[in-house]
């Protein structure tokens, strides 16, 4: 593209901040596009080095946006790395909380790829620009700030331990969990008696995922249940009327963590693990209406995680009939964007997914 003039700059401003709202609500692959691409040109084109910092900053909230998709995660990548090489030329005397809000959405980005495709420099990486931001996000005088990349350095942490696990890197793996329960609590302390109540939401979003991963590795019962309590917490922290799309992802994650207790429950009798497992399908399709492809990873776990419930329910033959039409409209959705996707998008998808979801449609036929 060619330089922009000032009358340029004020029309694509306008347009990629109209892009970036709407993605912002309703997280939509096609708008965070368009302000992915508007913000990129607006940083490339932007001379003074002030203005250009805060043009990054939203430039990388847009990569975050994105990256919770699942979408263009190359591209992402790059993009974070072009902010990440202007941000370190620029003077200490010129950082400013803008400069610590970009560099936090640097590690983002990097932490995004680095739990797609588990290389482990990207999730190092990731960690020294979460570290750089808190320099310029400190607790006492950005509280939530701080505390929110304290709970992203925590996740990075947490995958981590889920690679070391995987492994039966087992004593690794604990010490990792350790490490970020003790960040999330430090986050904790500082959000949970604040006005930062949709921080505090993800705070208890990411607890519940790592106690789930944890009681997987250790068959701890106890943190199971802990998972679901800390999804239920931020599924009623999020607001369904103003952000949908965080208080249905915690739903999810809500039917996750109660999956996990079932599997973990052996001595759990057969009437308790029945209401347990429909908890996890009312969880589920309370959502139905709000996720759908255009959300990407989040709407593939919601189905995968359907099908495992249908499964489980099956063998008691307690799925309730009411819903096996709204149950095969959702798993057939599913089989109907796996022959039309993209090998990179088959990516999102853990080895066995794609098979868990056609032996519940089976099962309802």
């Amino acid at each position: 593209m060619k330089p922009l003039n000032e009358l340029d700059i004020h029309l694509v401003e306008e347009a990629a901040e109209s892009a970036l709202a709407y993605g912002r609500s309703s997280s939509d692959a096609k708008a965070l596009g368009i302000a992915k691409d508007l913000f990129r040109h607006l940083f490339l084109n932007e001379t003074d080095v002030g203005k250009r910092v805060g043009v990054a900053k939203v430039y990388s909230e847009v990569l975050q946006l994105i990256g919770r998709t699942g979408a263009d995660r190359g591209d992402v990548a790059n993009a974070a790395g072009l902010i990440g090489s202007f941000l370190q030329t620029v003077d200490d005397a010129v950082r400013s909380s803008n400069w610590g809000d970009a560099a936090n959405g640097v590690g983002i980005a990097l932490a995004q790829r680095f739990d797609a495709l588990c290389e482990s420099d990207d999730g190092d990486q990731a960690i020294v620009w979460f570290q750089r931001a808190l320099e310029y996000r400190p607790r006492k005088a950005a509280p939530k700030e701080w505390a929110q990349t304290q709970s992203n350095i925590a996740n990075v942490i947490l995958k981590k331990a889920k690679i070391a696990g995987d492994a039966n890197l087992t004593e690794a793996a604990h010490d990792h969990f350790l490490h970020a329960e003790g960040l999330l609590r430090q986050s904790e302390d500082v959000l949970k008696n604040s006005p930062f109540k949709a921080s505090y939401a993800d705070l208890s979003f990411n607890r519940s995922i790592m106690y789930r991963d944890w009681s997987e590795l250790e068959g701890d019962v106890d943190k199971a249940e802990r998972a679901i309590e800390e999804a239920r917490r931020a599924a009623h922290l999020y607001s369904h009327a103003t952000t949908p799309f965080d208080w249905a992802t915690a739903r999810v994650k809500e039917a996750q963590a109660i999956v996990n207790y079932v599997l973990l429950s052996a001595s759990a009798n057969d009437r308790d693990i029945i209401a347990r497992l429909r908890e996890a399908c009312d969880a589920l399709f309370s959502v139905i209406d709000v996720l759908n492809a255009d959300h990407g990873v989040d709407w593939l776990t919601a189905c995968v995680e359907l099908a495992r419930v249908v499964i489980e329910l099956q063998k008691f033959d307690a799925f309730d009939s009411a819903r096996l039409p709204a149950a095969r409209r959702a798993l057939t959705a599913f089989e109907d964007w796996l022959q039309q996707a993209k090998p990179d998008e088959r990516d999102w998808l853990d080895a066995g997914d794609a098979e868990t979801v056609r032996a519940a449609l089976l099962s309802l036929n």
